[in-house]
């Protein structure tokens, strides 16, 4: 954590763009996201709509109409207008409950954003750590080939001459040209991997700080029930309980109700009407309605159930990877601080006294160099897992 928080303060004095600065720009201008954050106010404005009776209608008619004077009253037959307006009344609570409903379609459209925003973090540190494992490996290449180069020199300038030592030279250099097509490759892989941080949309400075150092988080305590993907299936779920009793609801008929006045001839009198009408199911609909919502939202609970346990293996997969990076990683880093870094020490300051050094110097600068590559691993590892795990949770770490 001081290492982070080391890092974003100076960078912040080098005015160096930093990554979590870079997938808070990715996050606000993504246009998935916007367009996802646009369907939830839809979703939300929806809910409003359900809870609203329909709109009343109003009804005007002529009867025996003359086309030639539509205004005239007095002719025979009688010409008479009608004024009413009509509203469909429910007569149980299944607006409220559909509202609820469409309330709890915005509330996991929210989560699904969410678990957008993590699937994108998770893709964007993915390529930030392959990025700055590119780039720690090439500097780890470079620092053993400075070394390779001058234990070389040590050999040429030694006085001893002999096969040992002339083959020592030849497959110096040898591992010299490999290293030198190790590090063209990933020069090539730092320049890939910048170019993909930039495919998401923000300007990506080349010297972008990428923390990269293996994590010390205690990630036992975290469960998948926070998780966002498993918080929208729920969420679907409980919608689709409340659309299911709506459904049941809607077994008993609205009715509509229509209020009027009649205007007449002088020689006939004009009087108020009213009515109500009631729609006859016969047809089944509702049932069939109550049958598909039963069936939608048995498949959404088992859905939600495989979900759980796919998740929680994918969690506990993810901790086991991430404590077995740092529990190598640091068996690594003492092996390679206690003793071998000790053995290439002295394997180098013998070479100009010491014949017995000279055969084996090159495979101590190798040993070296692949205990440091795999630390660098060890911290990769580490820290897509720690990813992994945020993404899977939705937990801040």
């Amino acid at each position: 954590m001081n290492k982070v928080v080391l890092a974003l303060f100076c960078a912040g004095l080098l005015n160096a763009q930093t990554f979590d600065a870079f997938i808070a720009d990715v996050l606000v201008q993504n246009p998935e996201i916007k367009a996802l954050e646009a369907e939830v106010k839809a979703a939300q404005e929806d809910a409003k709509i359900a809870g609203k009776l329909d709109n009343p209608q109003l009804d005007v008619q002529v009867t025996n109409i003359d086309f030639t004077n539509p205004t005239k009253r007095n002719i025979e037959p009688m010409q008479q207008v009608m004024i009413g307006i009509s509203q469909n009344i429910p007569l149980t609570a299944k607006l409220s409950v559909k509202k609820e409903a469409k309330e709890l379609v915005a509330k996991s459209l929210e989560h699904t954003v969410s678990q957008k925003k993590l699937n994108l973090e998770f893709a964007l540190k993915q390529s930030g750590y392959d990025l700055a494992k590119a780039k720690e490996t090439k500097k780890t290449y470079d620092k053993y080939l400075q070394t390779l180069k001058f234990a070389l020199e040590l050999l040429r300038a030694s006085n001893t001459v002999g096969n040992t030592v002339h083959n020592e030279l030849i497959r110096g250099d040898m591992e010299i040209a490999f290293f030198m097509r190790k590090m063209i490759d990933l020069e090539s892989e730092e320049k890939t991997q910048l170019r993909k941080l930039q495919s998401f949309g923000v300007k990506v400075e080349k010297e972008i700080q990428i923390p990269f150092s293996v994590p010390n988080t205690d990630v036992k305590s975290i469960v998948i029930e926070d998780s966002k993907e498993y918080a929208s299936l729920n969420t679907t779920v409980d919608s689709l309980g409340k659309e299911l009793q709506s459904e049941k609801l809607s077994q008993i008929p609205d009715i509509g109700l229509s209020l009027g006045y009649a205007s007449a001839d002088s020689e006939f009198r004009n009087y108020w009407f009213f009515g109500v009408s009631i729609p006859l199911q016969i047809y089944g609909r509702e049932d069939a309605l109550i049958k598909k919502t039963q069936y939608e939202l048995s498949a959404k609970i088992e859905e939600g159930e495989n979900l759980k346990n796919t998740l929680s293996y994918e969690l506990d997969s993810s901790k086991i990877k991430l404590e077995s990076a740092q529990k190598n990683y640091a068996l690594t880093d003492k092996i390679l601080k206690t003793q071998l870094s000790h053995l290439l020490q002295s394997a180098l300051a013998s070479l100009k006294t010491t014949d017995s050094s000279k055969a084996y110097v090159i495979s101590a600068i190798k040993d070296a160099l692949s205990l440091e590559l795999e630390l660098i691993n060890y911290t990769y590892d580490a820290n897509i897992a720690l990813a992994q795990i945020k993404k899977l949770s939705g937990e801040e770490l």
